[in-house]
């Protein structure tokens, strides 16, 4: 029985040692996958000097990467944050308190005496934690004012209402600003201003009583990459903010236009088990609302811009102004996605874009002479991209199975089971032969 039992555990001996001798599984290729994500919450340009502020943007992915940046005003080293991760389970904040660095924006002159903003802040982290990588950013200016004072002074400010180039007659521009000059002087209990082609800029503003060319309130914009479980997401979003043109200070800083930008936002998600992505987005919705002083029709005083559209506001006066918002867009191609969500475009004051003819002294008589406004506002734009490819496997088509192992007898080191048997053998063969010796001898 025990030979038996020996053989038994030697045949299951054989198939456990034939499973682990069969070729092993190995993988061709790793994982890989990554996601993006930018978002923009104010570019400025006032009289073709050029400014941004509140950029954002990272990158995660295997092999293991975690990029945060953030920049509370682009160019500017003191607004700055950034952090980089490529090993697993590390963290890092820039600043390391976790809290945004704020800054003073700089610009260069003339843009330095144009524009009036506060500070400008940042904040990037990133961290990997069991080889899921994370990254956030997040950055913007609080608050940009244009001062009339300073954008009109000087050579623009002399120049009478007649030199407009906005294709209307002196007669039609000067048509459509007097009765805002003389709703204002009823509410403010002045006497009221005559406008003719003689009208310098500043007159017109000293008639409006306000020396504030528009007041600019921001979001902030963020990046959010993150890694959970199978699931890799890129998020994007521009909070928008709110552009108050001329503010009026005898009315209470009412502007003669108020507009209000709403958040873009836009989501990129990769499945990493499925090896899909797909996106989506959600654009600005934009409003304006006119001041009453401008005499317009009540069901004209409230707009409502919605993506793809196009409107134009105070048309044929200097103080024309165009607001277009751009829509977004969706890419989706099996393992990749990507989803944008273009900002809102604001031209302000496209008068005063021709107001001088080209040549003429001072300083910002060149740059005035090739923008299509004034002063160009773009607001509220958001991108997110994921991507992958899952590891590949592979095993032989035909895996060749080896035959188990010959068993073989083992050397005999205990007792023999059939000694008691030749015993019994023997013992029963002296007994017979006694027996029969006595029936012989009988």
């Amino acid at each position: 029985m025990r030979t038996l039992r020996r053989i038994g555990l030697l045949g299951m001996a054989g198939v456990v040692l034939t499973a682990f001798a069969a070729p092993v599984a190995h993988a061709d290729s790793a994982e890989t996958f990554s996601a993006t994500g930018t978002a923009r919450a104010l570019h400025i340009s006032v009289l073709g000097q050029d400014a941004t502020f509140g950029v954002t943007d990272g990158t995660i992915g295997a092999p293991l990467t975690a990029v945060a940046n953030a920049a509370g005003q682009l160019l500017q080293p003191a607004t700055l944050s950034k952090v980089s991760l490529s090993s697993d389970n590390s963290s890092a904040a820039d600043p390391t308190n976790g809290r945004q660095r704020c800054a003073l924006p700089q610009l260069p002159a003339p843009l330095g005496n144009l524009l009036d903003l506060s500070v400008a802040c940042s904040l990037a982290k990133a961290d990997i934690t069991k080889g899921l990588p994370d990254a956030t950013s997040t950055a913007g200016v609080a608050t940009v004012n244009v001062n009339a004072q300073s954008l009109l002074s000087g050579v623009l400010g002399n120049t009478p209402l007649g030199q407009l180039k906005l294709g209307d007659t002196v007669q039609q521009v000067t048509d459509a600003l007097q009765p805002v000059l003389d709703q204002i002087s009823n509410a403010t209990k002045q006497t009221p201003v005559q406008l003719d082609p003689s009208t310098t800029i500043t007159q017109l503003l000293d008639s409006l009583t306000t020396q504030q060319t528009l007041a600019l309130s921001l979001g902030n914009s963020t990046s959010t990459l993150g890694t959970v479980a199978n699931t890799l997401t890129s998020a994007s979003q521009a909070l928008g903010g709110e552009l108050k043109v001329l503010p009026i200070a005898a009315l209470d800083n009412t502007p003669l236009a108020d507009i209000k930008v709403g958040s873009s936002k836009t989501t990129a998600t990769y499945d990493r088990t499925k090896g899909a992505g797909s996106a989506s987005f959600d654009p600005a919705l934009v409003t304006v609302d006119l001041a009453p002083v401008l005499g317009l029709p009540a069901n004209l005083t409230h707009l409502s811009v919605a993506p793809g559209q196009t409107i134009t506001i105070l048309q044929g006066t200097p103080l024309e102004s165009t607001i277009t918002v751009a829509d977004g867009s969706t890419e989706t191609a099996g393992k990749s996605a990507k989803a944008v969500a273009d900002g809102v475009s604001i031209q302000l004051f496209k008068g005063l874009s021709s107001l001088l003819p080209t040549g003429s002294a001072g300083t910002l008589s060149t740059a005035a002479a090739s923008p299509s406004a004034a002063v160009v506002i773009e607001l509220a734009h958001a991108e997110s991209a994921v991507t992958g490819n899952p590891a590949t496997v592979s095993t032989p088509a035909n895996p060749a199975v080896p035959n188990p192992p010959e068993v073989k007898s083992l050397a005999f080191t205990g007792t023999s089971p059939w000694l008691p048997v030749g015993g019994v053998v023997l013992l029963a063969g002296f007994v017979g032969a006694r027996r029969l010796r006595r029936r012989l001898t009988a």
